[in-house]
């Protein structure tokens, strides 16, 4: 399907995009992109977060370059099979992958589906130092404008009614000691465990506002929040890039071995340190680098890699980041480094098969979305992010997921401490929790 652009003289105000954009129809056999550049604008996450519950969207990458803020969607494709034949031009989808896309989802995930793209009915971008306001019209798809709300403000108090832990204590013990077990046992070399954490709140908040208030701009984050349905929506701001491409050039990275920030700056510069001195946490960080390139070697013509990893500080933890960049090969496209790259040892385990298998038989949950890839595919590039530091919201109930990877060295107890530091983000704000 061909897409047609029209490029409107720039408005002032959101009220005078919106009339600018208004009176426009789909055109047989082709998806009209009607686009406005905004004066003054609001930020895109008060915006979004002021409009009515339902399909809404929100992605900010990491080196705040480009965000987006949508309102319905004019169209749905499922994924991963939904690449194919995608309209592109001058286009932008948005979506994500579950971290198991042959699993049938769990009732709390069943909005998501195994994955899916979607094209925004309206959008609020960010880019290149513009705002733009763009409709987008689709044969068979919404007409007109979407309901929206230029006043009003969201909740985004959070307030614990109880809290719940899947798996709780014990059972997490006896998980990493059977991890720890089958990797002396070289059933596999590492393997990822999840925990969420299930916060039951007194009152349902926006997730929008919500991630408004986990979002800074003091820390580089991938910040996303994906609703497909009224009260049901994934959100995180992930400090992991899975891949990005921009026409042929690619750049990926592993994420992986872990420490709490310090009290201090002398006390943080020493835990970093011990970080990078660690046997425990440069063995998981291996894992994941030898990984990624014997994954992305055959689908490039160049590749060049970090000959050390660096530290990536966070809000409550810094990372092991050891960064890629290559030249990919003619023809390949996001179904192809998708396949290659998801899910990767820093969410998984090695080798895959075997972690995979293990995570099923040992983790209490489904994991959905959580630890699957989030972000856009368009014409001349994608942009995707690892669904972690994340959660999910479904009305009053708060899911907030976090993993270790686990190694031979793995002790339950730290492990444990790991998982709610990685949590903290999330916890910290809910009174009570």
């Amino acid at each position: 399907m061909k897409v047609v652009r029209q490029q409107l003289a720039p408005a002032a105000t959101l009220d005078a995009a919106l009339d600018a954009l208004s009176g426009a129809s789909a055109q047989p056999g082709a998806i009209l992109r009607r686009e406005v550049v905004v004066t003054e604008a609001p930020a895109l996450l008060d915006w979004i977060a002021r409009q009515p519950a339902g399909e809404r969207l929100y992605w900010s990458d990491r080196d705040g370059r480009f965000a987006v803020a949508g309102l319905g969607f004019a169209a749905k494709r499922t994924l991963p099979d939904g690449l194919g034949g995608l309209p592109r031009a001058g286009l932008r989808w948005f979506g994500g992958l579950a971290f198991d896309p042959s699993r049938a989802p769990s009732p709390e995930w069943a909005p998501f589906g195994a994955g899916q793209l979607v094209l925004p009915w309206l959008t609020l971008e960010r880019e290149g130092g513009q705002v733009r306001m763009a409709l987008h019209l689709v044969p068979g798809g919404p007409t007109g404008l979407p309901e929206v709300r230029t006043a009003g403000s969201a909740q985004s108090t959070l307030v614990s009614a109880g809290q719940t832990f899947e798996p709780d204590a014990g059972g997490w013990n006896g998980g990493v000691r059977a991890a720890v077990s089958a990797i002396r046992d070289g059933e596999m070399r590492k393997v990822v465990l999840s925990r969420r954490a299930r916060v039951t709140l007194v009152s349902p908040p926006d997730p929008f506002a919500l991630l408004a208030r986990l979002a800074g701009p003091q820390v580089a984050t991938f910040d996303f929040c994906f609703e497909p349905a009224p009260g049901w929506a994934f959100l995180g701001c992930s400090p992991e890039r899975l891949f990005s491409r921009q026409d042929r050039v690619l750049h990926t990275e592993a994420l992986a071995g872990t420490r709490r920030r310090g009290g201090d700056v002398a006390a943080d510069m020493a835990l970093g340190t011990e970080m990078l001195d660690s046997d425990k946490e440069r063995e998981e960080h291996d894992h994941v680098v030898q990984s990624i390139q014997s994954a992305v070697t055959p689908l490039c013509a160049e590749l060049s890699v970090a000959e050390a990893p660096r530290v990536h500080r966070l809000h409550r933890v810094q990372h092991l980041l050891t960064p890629f960049e290559g030249t990919l090969d003619a023809g390949v496209d996001e179904a192809a480094l998708l396949a290659a790259l998801h899910p990767t040892p820093a969410v998984c385990g090695q080798p895959a098969g075997a972690a995979h298998a293990f995570i099923q038989a040992h983790e209490p949950f489904h994991r959905g979305w959580y630890a699957g890839p989030v972000g856009w595919v368009g014409s001349d590039g994608a942009d995707f992010a690892v669904g972690i530091r994340s959660a999910l919201l479904r009305g009053r109930s708060l899911w907030i997921c976090a993993g270790a990877g686990l190694v031979a060295a793995s002790q339950p107890e730290a492990e444990w401490r790991e998982l709610d530091a990685k949590s903290g983000q999330f916890l910290s704000m809910v009174e009570g929790a």
